[in-house]
């Protein structure tokens, strides 16, 4: 026996090992921002070492019942009471322009199915 402690595999290996026809676009990969929740419940868009990037602020929604909607960052839809729109203004516009998105009240799983980060590098874009 070895004293060696076992190989920890990741998603991205286990995926490319036993099912190696998968599209590049669904192998998974390490995330370069984390959501997090705040308690005015908007959320806070981090880098991986923690360091604020932008913070979305939530937008009061209309009373009654929502339709099924779709998260804008790891594209999930489910029902009105899973997601909630958020707002940021856009980097560079002084305040005068706002980003508008729907997303996903559990930042966490959220997180774990957002398989690209292409959407937030848009959030984070600068006006032109």
């Amino acid at each position: 026996m070895s004293d060696d402690p076992p190989k920890l595999h990741t998603g991205r290996d286990i995926v490319l090992e036993f099912f190696p026809a998968t599209p590049d676009r669904l192998v998974p990969r390490p995330s370069a921002y984390r959501l997090e929740r705040d308690e005015d419940g908007g959320v806070a868009v981090l880098d991986r070492a923690g360091d604020l990037l932008m913070r979305l602020a939530p937008v009061a929604r209309a009373p009654g019942k929502l339709p099924p909607l779709c998260c804008d960052l790891c594209l999930w839809s489910g029902p009105g009471t899973e997601l909630g729109f958020l707002r940021a203004d856009v980097p560079g516009s002084e305040g005068r322009r706002w980003r508008y998105l729907t997303a996903c009240f559990d930042t966490a799983a959220c997180d774990a199915r957002r398989l690209e980060d292409d959407r937030i590098d848009r959030l984070l874009a600068r006006a032109d």
